[in-house]
């Protein structure tokens, strides 16, 4: 993402945005990114003009859903924010997880806004929302994993679990 950020200031060199032309050079941050297109004065109207496939699989973008709702909210008001700002607008999500779920996303994103295309109607522009994630354990899958590994870990005397020795100390 920092290197979205640094391709964004490159592209923008003296202008204070990028024009949306230059989106043509982002192509390796639109698979995890979202493109809006964004109208009218703050808070714009935004329009999803692409989803990357890896966002995508996700799922968390459907217009119906509980799961995403948070995160749809906030990407949205991240591409919103950069649109009024005119500046790159950065955001954090979670690491949250619904009762019952083995895994929590950790999300960060990067909104980066772009003038508007030529002869475009003021004032409308571009947001590409650039978005990276890890999935986490939940805690409750986390304690079930270390139950496992202790169950598995042999006891250097030959007798019962000892926890902390296989994976050496203080990592048990």
């Amino acid at each position: 993402m920092r290197r979205a950020e640094a391709a964004w200031r490159e592209a923008a060199g003296e202008r204070p945005l990028p024009p949306a032309t230059a989106l043509a050079s982002f192509a390796a941050f639109t698979d995890p990114a979202i493109l809006f297109a964004a109208a009218g004065p703050p808070p714009a109207r935004l329009r999803v003009l692409k989803v990357g496939r890896a966002l995508s699989a996700l799922d968390l973008l459907r217009p119906t859903g509980a799961d995403g709702a948070q995160v749809r909210a906030r990407l949205v008001a991240a591409a919103r924010a950069a649109f009024a700002q005119g500046a790159p607008h950065w955001v954090e999500i979670g690491p949250d997880a619904a009762p019952g779920q083995a895994t929590r996303l950790a999300l960060r994103a990067i909104a980066l806004p772009f003038a508007p295309p030529p002869g475009a109607a003021q004032p409308t522009g571009l947001v590409l929302v650039v978005v990276s994630w890890r999935e986490l354990l939940s805690d409750e899958a986390t304690r079930s994993l270390a139950q496992e590994l202790d169950r598995l870990r042999p006891d250097p005397a030959g007798g019962a679990t000892a926890r902390g020795t296989a994976l050496g100390p203080g990592l048990g």
